[in-house]
């Protein structure tokens, strides 16, 4: 595949998020697998609760569930919802917790991702730009 060069002086901001406010914009991004327990996280499960929108930051963090002794909530949102792209840059000022197992990532993934294993060209892909499992 072939695309014709694009000079920057071109380029337009498509999607943007200043995280001003004090909530997240939902028109913008969604809560992503609500709930869900993901083989491999078994003791984690996605919520709102764990998404917070303070001083010009998104901050997604981990809580205990207060319903279920020793599992936990934690962040995470999509613009699966509201936006997509095929082409671009996309970019993030990230940082992450440092306590080891503690998982932060920013990613690209195609909406029809995992749709038919083993067959990138009708699933699409992920492309994580940067995932990070604490160090000390």
């Amino acid at each position: 595949m072939h695309s014709d060069s694009v000079h920057p002086d071109a380029w337009k901001v498509a999607f943007e998020d200043q995280f001003d406010g004090y909530s997240l914009d939902t028109t913008k991004w969604s809560y992503r697998q609500l709930g869900l327990l993901n083989p491999g996280r078994t003791k984690a499960e996605s919520s709102a609760d764990a998404v917070r929108v303070e001083n010009g930051a998104l901050k997604l963090g981990m809580l205990e569930n207060p319903a279920r002794p020793g599992y936990y909530l934690n962040g995470h949102i999509s613009t699966e919802q509201s936006f997509t792209f095929t082409y671009g840059v996309a970019a993030a000022r990230v940082k992450f917790q440092k306590p080891r197992g503690m998982h932060g990532a920013f990613w690209l993934q195609a909406p029809s991702f995992g749709a038919v294993p083993g067959d990138a060209k009708q699933s699409g892909s992920e492309i994580d730009a940067v995932e990070y499992f604490g160090s000390t």
